[in-house]
């Protein structure tokens, strides 16, 4: 999983009955080649599962602040990792810190 080029890289939503703030980094699963691979996954907030290659994956603010900051100085995102999946494993292992949690619609 990797953070997309040449689209948002981020989402922050703010929900307005508590004060509370979410954030999350809008990734593409990849194949080791590179092209964009479907995965069957639920989101968050909507609890509807859909086939996506690209969703935002949920990160405190720190992970997310330190992306932002990352792709202001020249306009890319120096490490676009994310996580992967090894092979023969059914979880993914992330590279950033993340509770897992995402959403398929920003």
């Amino acid at each position: 999983m990797s953070i997309k080029w040449g689209e948002k890289s981020g989402v922050e939503r703010t929900y307005d009955n508590s004060g509370g703030k979410t954030w999350y980094l809008v990734v593409e699963a990849k194949t080791p080649q590179g092209r964009a691979f479907p995965l069957r996954l639920t989101d968050s907030e909507t609890g509807k599962m859909a086939t996506v290659t690209r969703f935002g994956l949920q990160v405190p603010s720190s992970e997310y602040n330190k992306v932002r900051s990352d792709k202001r100085d020249n306009g890319h995102i120096d490490n676009p990792t994310v996580g992967k999946k090894s092979p023969g494993r059914l979880a993914f292992s992330y590279s950033r810190s993340t509770d897992g949690k995402i959403i398929m619609e920003w």
